[in-house]
């Protein structure tokens, strides 16, 4: 066999050149078969704060990450097979089949310690982040220098994130997200799968306990704490579909047809209780409606409640 050369080595060349094909004789049967991967990768983070110089820059971090990759299998002379290359790219698509955008790296950006910089945040929390996170992909499939498949994705996990805490002895958690992602792919037709998603919770934690006294012995103590907790949840799934047309006659979402749609939100509110260390359990209300393109709404109720008693000897 000629190995590949060293443009493909180091990366120059993204495809191997000039090779020949393994070939091994034994009793008459020939065969053979190469795979080559050819792979990148990069990584950094930039202080903002180094460029700009503005203070509430200080609290912001970013990372930016960036992939490539690419697998060719040759073809196998043994059972004919074809030719085959995957390619996977970090890519920001654009447009109805995702075709216009352009390679993209991964991006993260976390805001903290915003309750120490602005007064109107200061006076409500003792502390406040926003966080925000892309990452965007293009995956290719072809067979004998024919394309078969086109794949991009697009996430916003999440687009915007704020947590936050409040002030005092027992104080409230705030956890806000909305996430979206998208999935395009063509193949015959082209699909678009989208998924908006909002969760939230608020968590509180109330500390206390009961004073029993006892004559001529030491005051009876027992804890009781309590962890409130509200959490909801708002999920719109789509699935859209047009046929193999020309990527120009695609103006917006109007143009495909909705093959699927559901909404679904929830709502779970929980009180978990704890008497010193022998006796613990939660009581917990769950509501949550799912509405569906063609089919009727669905509403689940759920109530309950446990308790843990813990006897030793």
């Amino acid at each position: 066999s000629v190995e590949p050369t060293h443009f493909f080595r180091y990366g120059i060349n993204r495809r191997p050149e000039k090779l020949s094909t393994l070939i091994s004789i034994e009793e008459n049967a020939v065969s053979a078969k190469e795979t080559f991967l050819n792979q990148l990768s990069m990584s950094t983070t930039i202080s903002l704060d180094k460029i700009i110089n503005i203070d509430l820059l200080k609290n912001v971090s970013t990372s930016f990450d960036f992939e490539r990759m690419e697998k060719l299998t040759l073809p196998s002379l043994e059972n004919n097979s074809n030719a085959i290359l995957h390619n996977n790219i970090s890519y920001f698509p654009i447009g109805a089949k995702g075709t216009k955008g352009m390679p993209m790296p991964k991006w993260s950006i976390t805001v903290s310690k915003l309750a120490e910089k602005i007064r109107f945040i200061e006076d409500y929390f003792q502390t406040f982040t926003l966080s925000h996170v892309f990452q965007g992909n293009r995956e290719q499939s072809y067979t004998n220098n024919i394309k078969e498949d086109e794949t991009f994705l697009i996430s916003y996990s999440p687009l915007l994130k704020v947590k936050a805490k409040t002030h005092g002895r027992s104080p409230i958690i705030f956890d806000t997200q909305y996430d979206f992602k998208q999935k395009i792919i063509n193949k015959n037709s082209t699909q678009r799968d989208h998924n908006h998603t909002i969760t939230s919770s608020i968590k509180f934690n109330k500390k206390g306990g009961l004073k029993i006294p006892l004559f001529f012995l030491r005051d009876f103590y027992i804890d009781n704490d309590m962890d409130y907790a509200i959490n909801f949840s708002y999920i719109i799934e789509k699935k859209l579909e047009v046929s193999d047309v020309d990527v120009d006659t695609i103006i917006d979402d109007i143009t495909f047809n909705e093959k699927e749609k559901d909404i679904t939100w929830s709502i779970r509110n929980s009180i978990g209780y704890r008497f010193n260390q022998w006796v613990t359990g939660n009581i917990y209300f769950d509501y949550s409606v799912s509405e569906k393109l063609r089919t009727p709404k669905t509403v689940v109720t759920d109530f309950g409640f446990n308790m843990k008693i813990r006897i030793t000897g």
